[in-house]
């Protein structure tokens, strides 16, 4: 078997062939037998299994049989990625988890960045279960095990801000938000352009301030909208980008502008509302 290929197919067909990928990924655990393999292996089980069949019992069995496998564990590193694996899978499941983290944060050069990535794993895949409340939840642990002050080679930093920018996502497609939902959409989309400036790149920065844009256009705060969908076409203009991530600067700009106008029309006279028409 080519694994990296058969890994690269399967986050392809992950999303839209769940139940496909987790049967193939679970018959596939006997070719598991690196601690490279069981890196990759590992997060696209969890997240295909726990996240989008919300199926986290499943995921926490298939990952702990590797537990007793000395071969597939016989790094540091790869002990503390399946202890952070097990870790999330037990928020998920309401178990202890501090057996987890225990085994995440031994050697770990930031031990707080262990507490602060199963939390955030967990956040990320129980909201993609559908599960919000309780990925707010381990949200808010996330973000508490995080320090005031962080380096720049510390692992946590991009893994609060993939759960920030996912939360965000799912805050705005919930119909039906709460007030206090939506501001933690928009909290967790202003993290994770935070978190992207340490982390990231130009790109995960302006598709930060993209998100920032739709989250504040979600919350109805249209002036916050205009300014980062601004910002992000800006980013795209500095760096000379491709015309894949300045089609999202416009569309953010056509979806806010747009706003703005239904706004306005809904201020018009009546008699005059019949020039306003918005396409």
């Amino acid at each position: 078997m080519d694994f990296g290929k058969f890994i690269n197919e399967c986050w392809r067909d992950h999303d839209k062939e769940s139940e496909q990928v987790a049967t193939k990924l679970k018959d596939a655990a006997s070719e598991v037998n690196s601690p490279e393999r069981l890196a990759s292996y590992a997060m696209i089980t969890f997240h295909t299994i726990a996240g989008h069949l919300g199926r986290f019992d499943e995921a926490f069995a298939t990952l702990k049989a590797f537990e007793a496998n000395s071969e597939v564990v016989s790094t540091d590193g790869a002990k503390r990625m399946l202890g952070r694996m097990l870790g999330a899978c037990a928020v998920g499941l309401g178990q202890d988890v501090e057996a987890h983290l225990k085994a995440a944060r031994d050697g770990e050069a930031f031990p707080h960045s262990a507490d602060v990535r199963i939390y955030a794993t967990a956040a990320a895949n129980l909201a993609a279960a559908g599960r919000l409340s309780e990925a707010i939840e381990a949200f808010e642990k996330a973000k508490a095990a995080m320090p005031e002050s962080i380096e720049k080679d510390d692992p946590s930093a991009k893994s609060l801000a993939i759960t920030s920018n996912n939360l965000a996502c799912d805050l705005e497609e919930k119909e039906g938000r709460s007030e206090e939902e939506t501001a933690l959409m928009v909290q967790a989309a202003e993290m994770a352009r935070t978190y992207w400036e340490m982390a990231g790149t130009w790109v995960e920065v302006e598709r930060a301030e993209y998100r920032l844009s739709q989250s504040y256009l979600k919350a109805d705060q249209l002036d916050k909208a205009l300014e980062h969908a601004l910002l992000c076409q800006k980013i795209c203009n500095d760096n000379d980008a491709n015309p894949f991530e300045t089609f999202f600067a416009h569309e953010a700009l056509v979806k806010v502008h747009r706003a703005h106008c239904v706004a306005l029309k809904g201020k018009v006279k009546e008699d005059l509302q019949q020039y306003c028409e918005l396409p």
